[in-house]
């Protein structure tokens, strides 16, 4: 990506923004990354992509955003209005070359601009503070419940219904809020949890098969089939196994909250160009169309029994936040009544790295806080 596109003007920006070590990316009129320092590639390993700029901006209309440099003098893609609402970018006119205007791109913070008194006003934390206190409030108090009612266990009921049954599933909710909230906001707020060369690559196909064994073992008690289609053999790339264990299982957990009779998850991955790519299919309630814009948002959550916090609201940011870190990307299709895909694509690791050793479905059966465990205890019954 660091190579020279432009005239004589560029080419200076590049130089000295390169001996700076500053992290800053140009963009063209129409936001394609024409170069990028490596300061920002190990911040934004997706800007290595020349449409990455625009995955970051999340969507927004090119021509509103030069409207507002134009107005305004800068462009920010954090939004204020939203607490936690993930790493941001600054954009702003640095000048113009013989084909048109060249943009700077910078993390947010990196300007006077884009400083975090500016663009971290808790405007939002209405909603945050609500789907906090829903999640907590709900499960400390079935433990205390729980635990008040320990000396008259129920008769005849299952064990699951017993208070030590009760308490052991609040506890494991707990740990899963605990888990996303920890690995959305290493994501949103620091470095990426793995830089764009790390020291070992993940075999994405061999990692998938142990998931997939592990999660079907646990989902057959369910009643909700899992399938899946991967190759065979090896298919490396630039992730750690952490990061993959919360991208793949948070999709599943959520095919399996949101359920229906005849449900069935089914998993598919193949090589695709310079990426793997991973899509995990349900036959679920599916998503409503106006709900379907707003799903990757920090703290939103959707479902039609509970409210609007029927959920902590992490799980699909921590999908988005961490494919997008490591250089991939998510994209979702739903209709409503007969399910959901999520595909994620993670680029291909260089062929010199070694592979990291990997977790056999076994071990994650048999460790108790295993992240299969942990993310599926909405739908999996606790370890006793």
């Amino acid at each position: 990506m660091n190579q020279k596109n432009g005239g004589s003007f560029l080419e200076q920006l590049c130089q000295l923004y390169q001996r700076s070590q500053l992290p800053a990316a140009f963009l063209d009129a129409s936001f394609t990354v024409l170069w990028a320092s490596d300061s920002i590639l190990e911040l934004l390993p997706g800007l290595q992509r020349p449409a990455g700029a625009l995955e970051l901006l999340e969507g927004r209309d090119p021509a509103a955003i030069r409207q507002e440099i134009a107005s305004q003098g800068h462009f920010v893609s954090r939004d204020p209005s939203l607490l936690f609402s993930g790493r941001g970018v600054t954009l702003c006119l640095a000048g113009r070359d013989s084909r048109g205007p060249v943009y700077l791109l910078q993390p947010a913070g990196e300007t006077e601009d884009s400083s975090p008194r500016h663009i971290r006003q808790p405007q939002g934390s209405d909603r945050a503070m609500g789907a906090f206190n829903s999640r907590f409030r709900e499960a400390l108090s079935q433990i205390f419940l729980a635990l008040d009612q320990l000396r008259e266990p129920p008769p005849g009921g299952s064990p699951d219904d017993a208070p030590l049954g009760q308490l052991n599933r609040q506890a494991y909710q707990l740990l899963r809020q605990v888990l996303l909230i920890t690995t959305y906001s290493e994501s949103a707020y620091t470095r990426p949890m793995v830089q764009a060369a790390p020291g070992t690559a993940l075999d994405l196909f061999g990692a998938l098969r142990q998931l997939c064994a592990s999660c079907g073992d646990l989902l057959e008690e369910s009643g909700i089939p899992l399938d899946w289609e991967i190759p065979k053999g090896r298919f490396p790339v630039l992730c750690h196994r952490r990061e993959l264990e919360m991208i793949f299982l948070n999709l599943v957990a959520n095919s399996c909250r949101f359920t229906r009779p005849e449900n069935g998850l089914l998993v598919r991955a193949r090589a695709w160009g310079s990426c793997g790519m991973v899509t995990v299919s349900d036959r679920g309630r599916g998503i409503p169309a106006h709900v379907q814009p707003l799903v990757f948002q920090p703290y939103y959550s959707y479902c039609p029994a509970r409210g609007p916090f029927g959920g902590l609201g992490l799980g699909l940011s921590c999908v988005k936040g961490l494919a997008t870190a490591l250089g991939g990307t998510v994209a979702l299709t739903s209709r409503e009544g007969e399910g959901t895909s999520v595909t994620f694509t993670l680029p291909c690791a260089p062929h010199r790295l070694p592979l990291a050793l990997e977790a056999t479905a076994r071990e994650y059966l048999a460790d108790r806080f295993s992240p299969v465990r942990v993310l599926l205890c909405d739908s999996i019954p606790p370890p006793e």
